[in-house]
Protein backbone atom coordinates (compact mmCIF):
# COMPACT_ATOMS: atom_id res chain seq x y z
CA UNK A 1 0.00 0.00 0.00
CA UNK A 2 1.15 3.26 -0.06
CA UNK A 3 1.55 6.07 2.03
CA UNK A 4 -2.21 6.50 3.65
CA UNK A 5 -2.41 2.31 4.10
CA UNK A 6 1.19 0.56 4.35
CA UNK A 7 0.69 -0.17 8.62
CA UNK A 8 3.98 -1.44 10.53
CA UNK A 9 3.48 -4.87 12.21
CA UNK A 10 4.94 -4.06 15.59
CA UNK A 11 3.26 -6.39 18.23
CA UNK A 12 0.73 -5.30 20.97
CA UNK A 13 1.41 -5.51 24.79
CA UNK A 14 -0.12 -8.83 26.18
CA UNK A 15 -2.81 -8.04 28.69
CA UNK A 16 -3.58 -10.17 31.82
CA UNK A 17 -6.53 -12.86 31.72
CA UNK A 18 -9.45 -12.09 34.43
CA UNK A 19 -9.30 -15.41 35.49
CA UNK A 20 -5.57 -15.56 35.62
CA UNK A 21 -5.88 -11.94 37.96
CA UNK A 22 -8.42 -12.97 39.99
CA UNK A 23 -6.84 -16.60 40.83
CA UNK A 24 -3.72 -14.68 42.14
CA UNK A 25 -6.10 -11.99 44.30
CA UNK A 26 -7.54 -14.84 45.96
CA UNK A 27 -4.17 -17.06 46.76
CA UNK A 28 -2.90 -13.33 48.16
CA UNK A 29 -6.10 -13.59 50.47
CA UNK A 30 -5.62 -16.95 51.17
CA UNK A 31 -2.30 -16.69 52.63
CA UNK A 32 -2.30 -13.99 54.65
CA UNK A 33 -5.81 -14.97 56.57
CA UNK A 34 -3.75 -18.09 57.43
CA UNK A 35 -1.09 -16.01 58.47
CA UNK A 36 -3.21 -13.51 60.64
CA UNK A 37 -4.76 -16.74 61.90
CA UNK A 38 -1.41 -18.44 63.23
CA UNK A 39 -0.24 -15.02 64.71
CA UNK A 40 -3.31 -14.62 66.40
CA UNK A 41 -3.54 -17.92 67.51
CA UNK A 42 0.05 -18.96 68.79
CA UNK A 43 2.15 -16.03 68.90
CA UNK A 44 1.98 -13.82 72.28
CA UNK A 45 3.29 -10.51 72.92
CA UNK A 46 3.36 -8.75 69.50
CA UNK A 47 4.79 -5.75 69.40
CA UNK A 48 3.11 -2.37 68.31
CA UNK A 49 4.66 -2.72 65.21
CA UNK A 50 3.73 -6.09 64.45
CA UNK A 51 0.11 -5.62 65.37
CA UNK A 52 -0.35 -3.09 63.11
CA UNK A 53 1.53 -4.81 60.03
CA UNK A 54 -1.76 -7.91 60.90
CA UNK A 55 -3.86 -5.16 61.17
CA UNK A 56 -2.97 -3.68 57.55
CA UNK A 57 -2.75 -7.36 56.07
CA UNK A 58 -6.09 -7.84 57.25
CA UNK A 59 -7.40 -4.17 55.95
CA UNK A 60 -5.80 -5.99 52.62
CA UNK A 61 -7.57 -8.72 52.63
CA UNK A 62 -10.87 -6.65 53.01
CA UNK A 63 -9.92 -4.15 50.69
CA UNK A 64 -8.31 -6.44 47.56
CA UNK A 65 -11.87 -7.96 46.41
CA UNK A 66 -13.33 -4.42 46.43
CA UNK A 67 -10.71 -2.66 44.41
CA UNK A 68 -10.77 -5.80 42.10
CA UNK A 69 -14.48 -5.84 41.29
CA UNK A 70 -14.67 -1.88 41.17
CA UNK A 71 -11.64 -0.63 39.37
CA UNK A 72 -9.42 -3.47 37.93
CA UNK A 73 -11.65 -5.97 36.72
CA UNK A 74 -13.89 -3.16 34.53
CA UNK A 75 -10.03 -1.69 33.22
CA UNK A 76 -8.85 -4.73 32.36
CA UNK A 77 -12.12 -5.88 30.10
CA UNK A 78 -11.72 -2.15 28.64
CA UNK A 79 -8.82 -2.87 27.56
CA UNK A 80 -9.95 -6.44 26.39
CA UNK A 81 -12.29 -4.66 24.34
CA UNK A 82 -10.39 -2.45 23.05
CA UNK A 83 -8.07 -4.83 21.98
CA UNK A 84 -10.56 -7.18 20.09
CA UNK A 85 -11.60 -3.61 18.17
CA UNK A 86 -7.85 -2.98 17.31
CA UNK A 87 -8.01 -6.42 15.80
CA UNK A 88 -10.88 -6.26 14.13
CA UNK A 89 -9.54 -3.03 12.30
CA UNK A 90 -6.36 -4.54 11.73
CA UNK A 91 -7.84 -7.36 9.61
CA UNK A 92 -10.37 -5.09 7.63
CA UNK A 93 -7.33 -3.09 7.06
CA UNK A 94 -5.90 -6.47 5.69
CA UNK A 95 -8.42 -7.34 4.06
CA UNK A 96 -8.63 -3.82 2.26
CA UNK A 97 -5.23 -3.84 1.46
CA UNK A 98 -5.80 -7.05 -0.36
CA UNK A 99 -8.28 -5.88 -2.38
CA UNK A 100 -6.75 -2.56 -2.78
CA UNK A 101 -3.59 -4.58 -4.52
CA UNK A 102 -5.51 -7.01 -6.26
CA UNK A 103 -8.20 -5.37 -8.17
CA UNK A 104 -8.18 -5.86 -11.91
CA UNK A 105 -9.18 -2.44 -12.23
CA UNK A 106 -6.39 0.24 -10.54
CA UNK A 107 -6.99 2.74 -7.41
CA UNK A 108 -5.49 6.01 -7.59
CA UNK A 109 -6.17 8.27 -4.51
CA UNK A 110 -5.59 11.69 -4.03
CA UNK A 111 -5.19 14.61 -2.05
CA UNK A 112 -6.50 17.92 -2.63
CA UNK A 113 -4.36 20.57 -2.38
CA UNK A 114 -5.38 24.78 -1.72
CA UNK A 115 -3.61 25.40 -4.81
CA UNK A 116 -2.78 23.75 -8.08
CA UNK A 117 -3.42 20.06 -8.69
CA UNK A 118 -4.37 17.17 -6.08
CA UNK A 119 -1.33 15.07 -5.33
CA UNK A 120 -1.25 11.29 -5.63
CA UNK A 121 -0.62 9.66 -2.16
CA UNK A 122 -1.76 6.05 -3.15
CA UNK A 123 -1.79 3.49 -5.90
CA UNK A 124 -2.53 -0.28 -6.24
CA UNK A 125 -0.09 -2.53 -7.73
CA UNK A 126 -2.24 -2.63 -10.80
CA UNK A 127 -1.96 1.32 -11.43
CA UNK A 128 1.86 1.05 -11.38
CA UNK A 129 1.87 -1.64 -14.00
CA UNK A 130 -1.07 -0.26 -16.37
CA UNK A 131 1.25 3.37 -16.22
CA UNK A 132 4.67 1.61 -16.23
CA UNK A 133 5.70 3.74 -13.39
CA UNK A 134 7.21 2.82 -9.97
CA UNK A 135 5.78 3.75 -6.71
CA UNK A 136 8.55 5.82 -6.34
CA UNK A 137 8.16 7.89 -9.39
CA UNK A 138 4.34 8.20 -8.99
CA UNK A 139 3.96 8.83 -5.81
CA UNK A 140 3.84 12.60 -4.63
CA UNK A 141 3.18 13.45 -8.95
CA UNK A 142 0.31 16.02 -9.37
CA UNK A 143 -2.58 13.98 -11.39
CA UNK A 144 -1.78 16.30 -14.30
CA UNK A 145 1.11 14.21 -14.20
CA UNK A 146 -1.10 11.30 -15.61
CA UNK A 147 -4.37 13.14 -17.55
CA UNK A 148 -3.81 14.28 -20.92
CA UNK A 149 -6.32 16.77 -20.25
CA UNK A 150 -6.28 18.64 -17.53
CA UNK A 151 -9.32 21.52 -17.88
CA UNK A 152 -12.25 19.45 -16.25
CA UNK A 153 -9.62 18.92 -12.97
CA UNK A 154 -11.21 21.98 -11.12
CA UNK A 155 -14.68 21.60 -12.00
CA UNK A 156 -14.14 18.21 -10.94
CA UNK A 157 -12.83 18.67 -7.70
CA UNK A 158 -14.86 21.76 -6.12
CA UNK A 159 -17.79 18.44 -7.26
CA UNK A 160 -16.01 16.66 -4.93
CA UNK A 161 -15.41 18.45 -2.54
CA UNK A 162 -19.06 19.35 -2.13
CA UNK A 163 -19.85 15.62 -1.49
CA UNK A 164 -21.13 14.50 -5.09
CA UNK A 165 -19.83 10.99 -6.52
CA UNK A 166 -18.25 11.54 -10.46
CA UNK A 167 -18.61 9.37 -13.10
CA UNK A 168 -16.20 10.68 -16.02
CA UNK A 169 -13.79 9.30 -18.79
CA UNK A 170 -10.55 10.72 -19.43
CA UNK A 171 -7.44 10.03 -21.47
CA UNK A 172 -4.28 8.89 -19.33
CA UNK A 173 -0.25 9.37 -20.29
CA UNK A 174 1.65 6.28 -19.83
CA UNK A 175 5.67 5.92 -18.93
CA UNK A 176 6.40 4.73 -22.80
CA UNK A 177 4.11 7.87 -24.08
CA UNK A 178 1.28 5.77 -24.94
CA UNK A 179 -2.39 7.35 -23.94
CA UNK A 180 -4.94 4.98 -23.44
CA UNK A 181 -9.01 6.00 -22.46
CA UNK A 182 -10.35 5.47 -18.16
CA UNK A 183 -13.58 5.36 -16.86
CA UNK A 184 -13.43 7.21 -13.55
CA UNK A 185 -15.49 6.55 -10.42
CA UNK A 186 -14.45 9.31 -7.71
CA UNK A 187 -15.60 10.31 -4.54
CA UNK A 188 -14.02 11.42 -1.23
CA UNK A 189 -13.13 9.96 2.22
CA UNK A 190 -12.22 10.84 5.42
CA UNK A 191 -8.94 9.50 6.76
CA UNK A 192 -8.09 10.46 9.99
CA UNK A 193 -8.07 14.76 9.83
CA UNK A 194 -7.75 14.21 6.06
CA UNK A 195 -10.12 14.42 3.34
CA UNK A 196 -8.94 12.09 0.35
CA UNK A 197 -10.42 11.94 -2.87
CA UNK A 198 -10.74 8.10 -4.14
CA UNK A 199 -10.95 6.75 -7.74
CA UNK A 200 -11.58 3.43 -9.39
CA UNK A 201 -10.28 3.58 -12.54
CA UNK A 202 -11.10 1.19 -15.66
CA UNK A 203 -9.10 1.21 -19.24
CA UNK A 204 -11.97 1.17 -21.56
CA UNK A 205 -10.20 2.02 -24.69
CA UNK A 206 -10.93 -1.61 -26.75
CA UNK A 207 -14.92 -0.43 -25.04
CA UNK A 208 -14.27 2.80 -26.84
CA UNK A 209 -12.96 1.39 -29.92
CA UNK A 210 -15.76 -1.13 -30.32
CA UNK A 211 -18.50 1.51 -29.76
CA UNK A 212 -17.09 3.57 -32.59
CA UNK A 213 -16.71 0.56 -34.78
CA UNK A 214 -20.48 0.01 -34.12
CA UNK A 215 -21.57 3.48 -34.37
CA UNK A 216 -19.59 3.95 -37.91
CA UNK A 217 -21.18 0.92 -38.95
CA UNK A 218 -24.84 2.30 -37.80
CA UNK A 219 -24.28 5.36 -39.75
CA UNK A 220 -22.79 3.35 -42.67
CA UNK A 221 -26.58 1.43 -42.55
CA UNK A 222 -28.50 4.84 -42.11
CA UNK A 223 -27.36 5.97 -44.59
CA UNK A 224 -27.51 3.11 -47.03
CA UNK A 225 -31.20 2.30 -45.48
CA UNK A 226 -32.10 5.95 -45.78
CA UNK A 227 -30.71 7.03 -49.45
CA UNK A 228 -31.30 3.60 -50.86
CA UNK A 229 -33.26 3.74 -54.43
CA UNK A 230 -34.89 0.49 -53.04
CA UNK A 231 -37.31 0.39 -50.85
CA UNK A 232 -36.22 -1.01 -47.11
CA UNK A 233 -38.13 -1.23 -44.05
CA UNK A 234 -37.63 -2.20 -40.35
CA UNK A 235 -40.06 -4.07 -38.72
CA UNK A 236 -40.44 -5.71 -35.09
CA UNK A 237 -41.39 -8.88 -33.79
CA UNK A 238 -45.00 -8.26 -34.24
CA UNK A 239 -44.56 -7.18 -37.93
CA UNK A 240 -45.03 -3.50 -37.40
CA UNK A 241 -43.39 -0.98 -39.58
CA UNK A 242 -40.86 0.52 -36.84
CA UNK A 243 -39.04 2.56 -39.51
CA UNK A 244 -39.03 3.11 -43.42
CA UNK A 245 -36.95 4.59 -45.80
CA UNK A 246 -38.34 7.66 -48.83
CA UNK A 247 -38.04 5.03 -51.52
CA UNK A 248 -40.79 2.77 -49.99
CA UNK A 249 -42.59 5.57 -49.51
CA UNK A 250 -42.47 6.80 -52.71
CA UNK A 251 -43.52 3.20 -54.00
CA UNK A 252 -46.43 2.71 -51.60
CA UNK A 253 -47.30 6.77 -51.70
CA UNK A 254 -48.00 7.01 -47.92
CA UNK A 255 -45.44 8.80 -45.45
CA UNK A 256 -43.27 7.59 -43.17
CA UNK A 257 -45.95 9.23 -40.66
CA UNK A 258 -48.66 6.79 -42.15
CA UNK A 259 -46.89 3.72 -42.29
CA UNK A 260 -45.40 3.80 -38.66
CA UNK A 261 -46.85 0.77 -36.17
CA UNK A 262 -49.02 -0.12 -39.01
CA UNK A 263 -47.89 -4.24 -40.27
CA UNK A 264 -47.82 -4.79 -43.83
CA UNK A 265 -51.43 -6.73 -44.36
CA UNK A 266 -52.97 -2.90 -44.47
CA UNK A 267 -51.13 -2.34 -47.67
CA UNK A 268 -50.52 -5.87 -49.23
CA UNK A 269 -53.29 -6.77 -52.05
CA UNK A 270 -55.63 -9.22 -50.77
CA UNK A 271 -54.98 -12.43 -52.64
CA UNK A 272 -50.69 -12.10 -51.41
CA UNK A 273 -51.70 -11.60 -47.70
CA UNK A 274 -51.94 -15.86 -46.78
CA UNK A 275 -48.89 -16.38 -48.49
CA UNK A 276 -47.21 -13.44 -46.68
CA UNK A 277 -48.34 -14.51 -43.56
CA UNK A 278 -47.58 -18.05 -44.07
CA UNK A 279 -43.53 -17.31 -44.77
CA UNK A 280 -43.42 -14.68 -42.27
CA UNK A 281 -44.90 -17.39 -39.31
CA UNK A 282 -41.89 -19.47 -40.84
CA UNK A 283 -39.57 -16.86 -40.08
CA UNK A 284 -40.85 -16.01 -36.71
CA UNK A 285 -40.51 -19.87 -35.60
CA UNK A 286 -36.73 -20.02 -36.59
CA UNK A 287 -37.38 -22.22 -39.54
CA UNK A 288 -36.05 -20.36 -41.90
CA UNK A 289 -33.64 -17.06 -41.86
CA UNK A 290 -35.03 -15.23 -44.41
CA UNK A 291 -37.30 -15.64 -47.48
CA UNK A 292 -38.12 -14.44 -51.08
CA UNK A 293 -41.52 -13.67 -52.91
CA UNK A 294 -42.99 -11.23 -55.47
CA UNK A 295 -46.34 -9.49 -54.40
CA UNK A 296 -48.82 -6.61 -54.81
CA UNK A 297 -48.57 -3.61 -52.55
CA UNK A 298 -51.81 -1.53 -53.24
CA UNK A 299 -50.84 2.16 -53.53
CA UNK A 300 -52.39 5.28 -51.91
CA UNK A 301 -53.91 5.69 -54.98
CA UNK A 302 -55.59 2.61 -55.38
CA UNK A 303 -52.88 1.38 -58.12
CA UNK A 304 -51.35 -1.66 -58.26
CA UNK A 305 -47.39 -1.73 -57.42
CA UNK A 306 -45.31 -4.99 -57.73
CA UNK A 307 -42.77 -5.90 -55.44
CA UNK A 308 -39.52 -8.02 -55.41
CA UNK A 309 -39.90 -8.67 -52.01
CA UNK A 310 -36.60 -10.50 -49.89
CA UNK A 311 -37.61 -10.30 -45.49
CA UNK A 312 -34.35 -11.13 -43.33
CA UNK A 313 -34.81 -11.71 -39.45
CA UNK A 314 -32.20 -9.93 -37.20
CA UNK A 315 -32.09 -11.94 -33.56
CA UNK A 316 -30.19 -11.82 -30.32
CA UNK A 317 -27.77 -13.83 -29.00
CA UNK A 318 -30.54 -16.35 -28.08
CA UNK A 319 -31.94 -16.55 -31.22
CA UNK A 320 -34.83 -14.48 -29.89
CA UNK A 321 -36.72 -12.31 -33.07
CA UNK A 322 -35.75 -8.89 -32.21
CA UNK A 323 -36.21 -6.88 -35.81
CA UNK A 324 -37.21 -7.76 -39.50
CA UNK A 325 -35.40 -6.44 -42.43
CA UNK A 326 -37.72 -6.37 -45.42
CA UNK A 327 -35.81 -4.70 -48.95
CA UNK A 328 -38.74 -4.43 -51.78
CA UNK A 329 -38.21 -3.76 -55.24
CA UNK A 330 -40.31 -1.98 -57.77
CA UNK A 331 -41.00 -4.27 -60.23
CA UNK A 332 -44.34 -2.86 -61.62
CA UNK A 333 -42.44 -2.21 -64.85
CA UNK A 334 -41.01 -5.14 -65.35
CA UNK A 335 -44.26 -7.08 -64.44
CA UNK A 336 -46.36 -4.99 -67.44
CA UNK A 337 -43.89 -5.69 -69.70
CA UNK A 338 -43.85 -9.36 -69.24
CA UNK A 339 -47.87 -9.25 -69.20
CA UNK A 340 -47.36 -7.20 -72.59
CA UNK A 341 -45.18 -9.91 -73.81
CA UNK A 342 -47.43 -12.61 -73.06
CA UNK A 343 -50.24 -10.56 -74.57
CA UNK A 344 -47.95 -10.57 -77.96
CA UNK A 345 -46.94 -14.05 -78.26
CA UNK A 346 -50.60 -14.98 -77.99
CA UNK A 347 -51.46 -12.28 -80.06
CA UNK A 348 -48.53 -13.68 -82.31
CA UNK A 349 -49.94 -17.49 -82.11
CA UNK A 350 -53.29 -16.55 -82.88
CA UNK A 351 -52.03 -14.65 -86.40
CA UNK A 352 -49.79 -17.24 -87.34
CA UNK A 353 -53.26 -19.78 -86.67
CA UNK A 354 -55.00 -17.79 -88.34
CA UNK A 355 -52.25 -17.30 -91.00
CA UNK A 356 -52.03 -21.02 -91.35
CA UNK A 357 -55.70 -21.40 -91.80
CA UNK A 358 -55.45 -18.81 -94.41
CA UNK A 359 -52.71 -20.83 -96.25
CA UNK A 360 -54.58 -23.69 -96.11
CA UNK A 361 -57.46 -22.21 -97.10
CA UNK A 362 -56.29 -20.59 -100.09
CA UNK A 363 -53.93 -23.83 -100.89
CA UNK A 364 -56.81 -25.97 -101.66
CA UNK A 365 -58.67 -23.06 -103.63
CA UNK A 366 -55.55 -22.59 -105.86
CA UNK A 367 -54.86 -26.21 -105.99
CA UNK A 368 -58.16 -27.03 -107.75
CA UNK A 369 -58.32 -24.39 -110.23
CA UNK A 370 -54.46 -25.28 -110.95
CA UNK A 371 -55.13 -28.92 -111.50
CA UNK A 372 -57.98 -27.99 -114.07
CA UNK A 373 -55.74 -25.77 -116.00
CA UNK A 374 -53.20 -28.58 -116.76
CA UNK A 375 -55.62 -31.19 -117.24
CA UNK A 376 -56.63 -29.42 -120.14
CA UNK A 377 -53.41 -28.15 -121.41
CA UNK A 378 -52.48 -31.88 -121.49
CA UNK A 379 -55.75 -32.24 -123.73
CA UNK A 380 -54.69 -29.69 -125.68
CA UNK A 381 -50.92 -30.89 -126.33
CA UNK A 382 -51.72 -34.25 -126.84
CA UNK A 383 -54.71 -33.89 -129.23
CA UNK A 384 -54.46 -36.70 -131.88
CA UNK A 385 -57.35 -35.24 -133.66
CA UNK A 386 -55.66 -32.29 -134.65
CA UNK A 387 -52.07 -32.03 -134.30
CA UNK A 388 -49.92 -29.34 -133.50
CA UNK A 389 -46.61 -27.86 -134.71
CA UNK A 390 -43.37 -28.49 -132.43
CA UNK A 391 -43.11 -25.18 -131.83
CA UNK A 392 -46.66 -24.96 -129.93
CA UNK A 393 -46.10 -28.73 -128.24
CA UNK A 394 -43.03 -27.60 -126.56
CA UNK A 395 -44.26 -23.97 -125.16
CA UNK A 396 -47.49 -26.60 -124.28
CA UNK A 397 -45.23 -28.62 -122.55
CA UNK A 398 -43.44 -25.79 -120.74
CA UNK A 399 -46.66 -24.21 -119.25
CA UNK A 400 -47.65 -27.86 -118.18
CA UNK A 401 -44.21 -27.57 -116.29
CA UNK A 402 -44.64 -24.73 -114.92
CA UNK A 403 -47.63 -25.53 -113.64
CA UNK A 404 -46.72 -28.87 -111.49
CA UNK A 405 -44.00 -26.36 -110.61
CA UNK A 406 -46.97 -23.86 -109.32
CA UNK A 407 -48.66 -27.08 -107.65
CA UNK A 408 -45.65 -28.48 -105.94
CA UNK A 409 -45.33 -24.84 -104.45
CA UNK A 410 -48.82 -25.49 -103.09
CA UNK A 411 -48.47 -28.73 -101.97
CA UNK A 412 -44.96 -27.32 -99.81
CA UNK A 413 -47.07 -24.09 -98.66
CA UNK A 414 -49.74 -26.93 -96.94
CA UNK A 415 -46.36 -29.20 -96.24
CA UNK A 416 -45.36 -25.43 -94.21
CA UNK A 417 -48.63 -25.59 -92.37
CA UNK A 418 -48.23 -28.84 -91.20
CA UNK A 419 -45.01 -28.65 -89.98
CA UNK A 420 -46.00 -26.10 -87.57
CA UNK A 421 -48.78 -27.94 -86.63
CA UNK A 422 -46.06 -31.07 -85.68
CA UNK A 423 -47.72 -33.01 -88.20
CA UNK A 424 -44.83 -33.84 -90.35
CA UNK A 425 -41.17 -33.64 -89.34
CA UNK A 426 -38.18 -32.48 -92.12
CA UNK A 427 -35.93 -35.02 -93.22
CA UNK A 428 -32.07 -35.19 -94.90
CA UNK A 429 -31.60 -36.50 -98.27
CA UNK A 430 -29.68 -36.07 -101.17
CA UNK A 431 -30.77 -34.17 -104.48
CA UNK A 432 -29.83 -33.87 -108.54
CA UNK A 433 -28.29 -30.27 -108.76
CA UNK A 434 -27.59 -30.75 -112.23
CA UNK A 435 -31.69 -31.55 -112.91
CA UNK A 436 -32.49 -28.22 -110.66
CA UNK A 437 -30.08 -26.27 -113.17
CA UNK A 438 -31.04 -27.68 -116.64
CA UNK A 439 -34.61 -27.43 -114.81
CA UNK A 440 -34.12 -23.79 -114.74
CA UNK A 441 -32.59 -22.94 -117.72
CA UNK A 442 -35.61 -24.78 -119.38
CA UNK A 443 -38.14 -22.17 -117.89
CA UNK A 444 -36.19 -19.61 -118.74
CA UNK A 445 -35.60 -20.52 -122.67
CA UNK A 446 -38.66 -19.25 -124.46
CA UNK A 447 -38.04 -15.57 -123.05
CA UNK A 448 -34.41 -15.63 -123.85
CA UNK A 449 -35.49 -17.16 -127.39
CA UNK A 450 -37.66 -13.94 -127.71
CA UNK A 451 -34.81 -11.45 -126.82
Amino acid sequence: MGTFFRKSKAEEPAYPSPVRLLFLVATSIFFIEIAFMFATEYIQGLSPLHEALLDASSLVALVMPVLYFLIYRPLVLHIEERKVAEDALKESEKRFSQIFQQVTDYILVLEPMEEGSPIIVDASNSAFIKHGYTCEELIGKPITFLDADTRDIPVRMSALQLGQELRFEVVHRCKDGSTFVAEVSAKTIEFGEKTLVFTIERDITEKKAMERTLRESEERFRSAFDYSKVGMTLLNSDYKYIKVNNAFCEMTGYSETELIDGDFKGITHPDDVEQNLKMSKSLRAGETSFFHMEKRYIHKNGNIVWGDLTVSAVRDEAGKLMHVLAIVQDITERKEAEAALVIAKENAEEATRLKDKFVSLVSHDLKTPLSSMLGFLKLVRDDTGEPLNEGTKLILGRSIDSGKQMANLIDDLLNLSRLRTGQIKLGMQFFDAKYIGAKMAADYSYAAQQK
